[in-house]
């Protein structure tokens, strides 16, 4: 394609894509043609061509915005400082923490007061085991649930990860008395004795399928459940009947 026949064929574009300062066919077309200086090429039609030299003057004005208002990346302490002060869904829980690092914020967690950070901290031991003594974890799950905070919430996600007696006892009764026992049935399934299939099995009897269940749980919670109820399923077949 020569340049006549570029700038032609991009006159057409420009008339719908007006506006929108995209650099995107500016560097594709280049690297499809090698042995022309498209940007040049641009700049020398512009003079001419009022549609090419409002496209260039939207692009310059997107990179001199871009920036303006691009940020110097974040720097942290450690951390503790990134868990409780990276903006909102930023901080990437699910990344593989150093041993040393997930004791840090245990650490911090044992003696944290604030409850906002409490909430922040708990968040972290939804995916990475928390290493201290459990009843910390457990003390908060006991926490009276609250629409000002996700403490207990977030309490009994990381619940999953631990075991103890106590844990196992907090558990089951909730299993056997809360309005959601779904909620506990990781719990139990990590605090799993034999024997346990009798209560297992009459929960996920509660249902027959996503429909069923639909009537009785708020959809959402339903692909839940029912991944919960197969779990439930796996752990009667491992430790009951192996």
């Amino acid at each position: 394609m020569d340049c006549s026949t570029f700038l032609k064929n991009l006159e057409g574009i420009l008339n719908k894509i007006l506006m929108i300062g995209k650099t995107k066919i500016i560097r594709h077309f280049q690297e499809e043609n090698q042995d022309i200086k498209v940007l040049e090429e641009l700049e020398g039609a512009a003079k001419s061509n009022k549609f090419i030299r409002i496209y260039l003057d939207n692009i310059k004005r997107t990179e001199e915005n871009r920036e303006k208002h691009k940020s110097e990346p974040e720097r942290y302490r450690d951390i503790v400082d990134e868990v409780l002060n990276s903006k909102p869904f930023s901080f990437f829980k699910k990344r593989k923490l150093k041993p040393e690092e997930v004791n840090q914020i245990a650490e911090r967690l044992s003696t944290e007061t604030n409850k906002s950070n409490i909430e922040k901290l708990l968040d972290i031991f939804d995916y990475h085991k928390f290493p201290f003594e459990s009843e910390l974890i457990l003390n908060f799950a006991k926490q009276k649930p609250t629409s000002k905070n996700k403490i207990a919430e977030k309490a009994i996600d990381a619940l999953k990860h631990l075991k103890s007696k106590n844990i196992r006892n907090f558990a089951v009764d909730k299993i056997l008395n809360s309005r959601y026992p779904i909620d506990y049935l990781e719990i139990l399934i990590s605090n799993y004795r034999q024997g346990d299939f009798k209560m297992l099995s009459d929960i996920a009897s509660k249902t027959k399928g996503p429909v069923t269940h639909a009537r009785k749980i708020p959809k959402p919670l339903c692909r839940e459940y029912i991944r919960l109820v197969s779990l439930s399923y796996q752990a009667v077949t491992v430790f009951d009947f192996r």
